[in-house]
């Protein structure tokens, strides 16, 4: 951790060259009133946070003291599960349809370096950090599934990410909240989308059907034709009826809008995979 507690009985908190621990934090603080923060050019210049002060008298001090320690998560990634879609007006009044995800808090149970035996090409030299989500009963694990969790809190999901260049290794224990995120952050969504059936073309892939009038009976939503006498069979990759959805789909480019740590909370703009209750990987965009 780059932030440390300098005299947390006076609510004191001093910041190390860390402008990203600076932004988590007072994303959060600032707003509900229990952080004031100074700032000011280094040597060199360059803008930095010199100092954050809390509100002595605050109820809050000594868990705001604590969570902004925490504030600056090095895995900018989270696991979720989706709540469900609505909308937020802004200071201009324009609307924006949103989704709101339960994100975290997850666990660090796993760090894997890629080292030279185990990996090659671009993979050498960089670090995957395994999260744990949602805790579960023991009935609910296989015995080695316990056994890897023999120390920490039983966890039903287990998914892994890429630690980004430089970034700090967290732990064996270590918590991810959504506090790593901040407004304004970039993010991309993976999950499993819903599932459709089997769909015709129509639906599946766009076609626009058949005429509608002048003599058109039955073809209204046919395929049409799938091939011709040469090669004399259908050529793969052909557009046609079949099971539509229920796969993992990834949806770059996505804003975040709106991040609630007292509830766990991260509002992203626009739609991701999924019906409610699917689990999803946010990660933040390079």
């Amino acid at each position: 951790m780059h932030a440390r507690v300098m005299c947390q009985e006076k609510g004191v908190l001093s910041l190390v060259d860390d402008a990203s621990a600076f932004r988590y934090a007072t994303n959060t603080l600032v707003h509900s009133g229990l952080l004031t923060v100074r700032s000011g050019p280094d040597a060199h210049g360059i803008w930095k946070p010199s100092e954050c002060y809390l509100r002595p008298r605050s109820a809050l001090t000594k868990d705001a003291c604590a969570f902004f320690v925490n504030a600056h998560m090095a895995v900018k990634a989270i696991l979720a599960k989706k709540v469900g879609m609505t909308r937020v007006f802004q200071d201009d009044g324009t609307v924006v349809p949103v989704t709101v995800l339960q994100s975290g808090p997850c666990t660090v149970t796993f760090v894997r370096p890629l080292g030279e035996a185990r990996s090659t090409g671009s993979e050498r030299g960089k670090t995957n950090v395994q999260l744990g989500f949602e805790e579960t009963k023991e009935k609910h694990l296989s015995k080695p599934q316990r056994g890897h969790l023999k120390d920490l809190s039983l966890l039903r999901t287990l998914r892994e990410f890429r630690l980004p260049d430089g970034a700090e290794v967290p732990k064996r224990g270590d918590t991810i909240t959504v506090s790593a995120f901040s407004v304004g952050d970039r993010v991309r969504v993976s999950g499993v989308s819903k599932g459709r059936g089997f769909a015709g073309v129509v639906k599946r892939h766009g076609f626009a059907g058949g005429p509608a009038s002048h003599g058109t009976k039955h073809t209204l939503r046919a395929p049409g034709s799938i091939g011709t006498r040469f090669p004399q069979h259908v050529v793969k990759g052909r557009r046609m009826a079949g099971r539509m959805g229920g796969e993992r789909v990834t949806v770059p480019g996505l804003t975040v809008v709106d991040v609630v740590p007292e509830e766990h909370l991260l509002v992203v703009k626009g739609a991701v995979p999924g019906h409610r209750g699917t689990l999803l990987e946010v990660r933040a965009e390079s």
